[in-house]
């Protein structure tokens, strides 16, 4: 069996624009690039990034319009990101995209780091 490609997600809350927020930020993509290349059993696929609110439309959120789109054509087999909240701050609109992504074939999941979850457990 080949390579996991695994991508990152990161989401910056809009008005989180002060020094700190994007050293915060700066960090978690360096942490995550270096994590995922660490790994022989990974395959850095990169970094999708959005700045805006969890609540936004994917159409205002194009990095994470961009994972969808390469999980969909099997380019992405995992995603790693800090916590749901990343994802989508509703909870509906969250599962939608957790659900679409694990009927895919192979599924694909998402991992939220903060809760030691992963998606792909609950298919086993």
């Amino acid at each position: 069996m080949g390579k996991t490609k695994v991508a990152a997600y990161i989401r910056m809350d809009v008005g989180s624009g002060d020094e700190l927020a994007q050293m915060h930020f700066d960090l978690q993509k360096q942490y995550y690039t270096e994590y995922i290349r660490a790994n022989p059993d990974l395959e850095h696929v990169g970094v999708y990034i959005d700045h805006g609110s969890g609540t936004w439309p994917l159409e205002k959120r194009p990095g994470l319009s961009s994972l969808l789109c390469d999980c969909r054509i099997g380019k992405v087999n995992l995603v790693l990101t800090k916590d749901i909240s990343r994802l989508h701050r509703n909870i509906v609109e969250c599962l939608k995209i957790v659900l679409e992504l694990l009927e895919l074939n192979p599924p694909v999941g998402f991992a939220f780091e903060s809760m030691g979850v992963s998606t792909l457990d609950f298919c086993q």
